[in-house]
């Protein structure tokens, strides 16, 4: 580890050269790695912004299947009411036997 050297003429403290060179190789060196890891960050917050979109999506797709679903049981339904009507109108072929 450096010692720092007091210089009271200046009122602060002087830095042994060979602290000065490590800071000034040191420094560039983190910045580098920082800005590497915000761009990783970067990277995976994107990752899971599209992965909460592919979700979202398959829930569209999912809920227009349902819709879907629920829109062919009402016609059956629909059809189903329309033949027991047709049944149950006087001269149709089931009360014309009995």
């Amino acid at each position: 580890m450096a010692l720092l050297a007091l210089d009271f003429s200046s009122g602060g403290a002087m830095q042994e050269p060979s602290v000065q060179c490590w800071l000034q190789s040191a420094v560039p060196k983190l910045r580098c790695s920082v800005n590497c890891q915000q761009k990783q960050f970067k990277q995976y917050a994107m990752q899971q912004q599209q992965a909460l979109l592919d979700v979202k999506a398959s829930k569209l797709e999912a809920d227009a299947a349902n819709a879907r679903a629920e829109q062919d049981a009402l016609d059956l339904e629909q059809q189903l009411c329309d033949v027991t009507l047709q049944q149950e109108q006087p001269g149709s072929s089931s009360t014309a036997k009995s």
